[in-house]
């Protein structure tokens, strides 16, 4: 019957048009920063949609906290100040070729009852510090940076 056969070709024809469109949104993307802190600009410059289209992320270059807080919210971390879950879509993170250096922002806040009050997470040299990917949900690989002499409490907790 020639109507089920065009019917099934186009079916057909759909059900790969889905599929390659789903692939081409699946990008990877390499940045270096050379300036601690820019991370989150060079991204954002490059690609607007980067928190939707990346899913591979290569970093090389020198990260402070003010380019943690990007990574982590690229990997689908929850901000606690404002209980909003992002939408990033990284699912693996290399940052095999990345140096971690003090300053910058902190990468993460949390209240402290014992404290009584906020607790900020700063970076620190060559450290993947307390809660660095804590909580970020879409992150299923990280390939540490090679010259990481410290490794804090809690850092993957709550991965997918």
């Amino acid at each position: 019957n020639i109507s089920f056969m065009k019917s099934s070709l186009f079916l057909v024809v759909a059900m790969l048009c889905c599929f390659f469109t789903g692939a081409l949104a699946q990008t990877e993307f390499s940045v270096n920063v050379e300036t601690p802190g820019s991370l989150g600009t060079l991204v954002a410059n490059a690609n607007p949609d980067y928190l939707t289209d990346i899913y591979v992320l290569h970093v090389t270059g020198k990260l402070n906290g003010s380019d943690l807080a990007p990574l982590r919210k690229m990997s689908g971390s929850e901000d606690d100040e404002e209980n909003y879950v992002f939408v990033g879509a990284v699912r693996e993170l290399d940052l095999a070729g990345a140096t971690l250096v003090k300053g910058g922002s902190p990468y993460y806040s949390e209240y402290s009852f014992s404290q009584g009050g906020m607790v900020d997470y700063e970076a620190k040299d060559d450290t993947i510090g307390k809660y660095t990917f804590y909580q970020c949900h879409r992150l299923q690989k990280v390939i540490l940076p090679k010259n990481v002499r410290g490794m804090g409490t809690d850092v993957f907790q709550f991965l997918q």
